[in-house]
């Protein structure tokens, strides 16, 4: 059996650096939004418009949070940034669940994040593979039917995506038929 080397402190770096570069970018927006005074003094966002605002970036920083993730895991990719959308997933879900007892701003906007955490994460893992061009071709629907479909046996990466075939048509369709 062809085992990896444990390496732990790589792996949870990995998902750290990811989680922190995604905070990072969210709360450094959100101040430069306060202080442009396009957002009002820190509390609950109550307009409609300036939470779909928020949710846009954030949703683009946990991309960026994932393909971090993945950029600096030992090995395994995608699987690294899905543990960052898990966890990401499941730290929104307390967020909802606080902010919705409390009453401290609309519902669908930490129900949108905690839903949006996983996908968004897992995207960035699958941008990273491609960028590294270990194959032509990403069939996103090879990330995604295992986050859909978590009974699957194993999460794809980077190696196991098919390359296109561009070969040429055979002989027989290009000819006309006889007449």
């Amino acid at each position: 059996m062809n085992a990896r080397p444990r390496q732990p402190w790589r792996r949870t770096g990995a998902v750290l650096a990811g989680f922190l570069t995604l905070t990072a970018l969210s709360l450094g927006t959100d101040e430069l939004l306060h202080v442009l005074r396009i957002y009002p003094p820190w509390g609950p966002l109550q307009s409609p418009g300036l939470n779909a605002l928020a949710l846009s970036y954030r949703l683009a920083y946990a991309v960026a949070g994932g393909y971090v993730t993945a950029r600096l895991a030992p090995y395994a990719p995608i699987h690294h940034a899905v543990i960052l959308g898990m966890v990401g997933s499941v730290l929104s879900a307390i967020g909802a669940i606080i902010s919705i007892t409390f009453n401290l701003g609309p519902a669908w906007y930490p129900i949108a994040l905690a839903l949006t955490a996983l996908p968004t994460a897992a995207a960035g893992g699958a941008l990273y593979c491609k960028q590294t061009r270990d194959r032509e071709r990403l069939a996103f629907s090879s990330i995604m039917t295992p986050l859909l479909f978590p009974y699957t046996s194993r999460l794809p990466e980077c190696g196991d995506f098919q390359e296109p075939d561009f070969a040429a048509p055979s002989s027989s369709a290009s000819t006309r038929p006889a007449q």
